[in-house]
């Protein structure tokens, strides 16, 4: 969480020079040269800094954004490796188990694959989930 407000504070720190530096350089003397030399082509670049440090992303800077839980029985490797926790290793064998075994049928079953413990599933259980409607059943 630390990380994440020492990076909001930088984003917005830069982008408040870059709007200082905008404003400086449309204050002309009479010469018509810039007070501060700011490249006009880089004024559409601090610009969209500044829109992204937008106020909507300090209001809770220290919440992150929920994820939506990843189906076990859908997802690629990529996707497995996005759970905390899961490495390619332990993708690679959900991948192989649901391959030789069959689809999922509760996220309990996780268990069974080598590397995964009760500690472990208690940790992710939040990020992963069983859509029973991508199970097919052959009679």
């Amino acid at each position: 969480m630390e990380l994440v407000k020492k990076v909001v504070v930088e984003a917005v720190t830069i982008a408040m020079i870059g709007l200082v530096l905008l404003m400086l350089n449309h204050i002309k003397p009479s010469t018509e040269q810039p007070v501060v030399g700011v490249d006009p082509t880089f004024e559409k670049e601090l610009a969209y800094a500044a829109a992204k440090a937008a106020p909507e992303d300090l209001i809770e800077p220290t919440l992150e954004k929920k994820k939506s839980p990843v189906d076990i029985n859908q997802a690629d490797i990529q996707e497995l490796c996005s759970i905390n926790g899961i490495g390619e290793v332990l993708a690679a064998r959900i991948i192989e188990y649901r391959t030789n075994v069959g689809p999922f049928e509760n996220i309990k079953q996780l268990i069974n694959i080598k590397g995964i413990g009760p500690t472990k599933l208690s940790n992710i259980h939040k990020e992963v989930m069983v859509d029973l409607k991508s199970i097919q059943v052959f009679y």
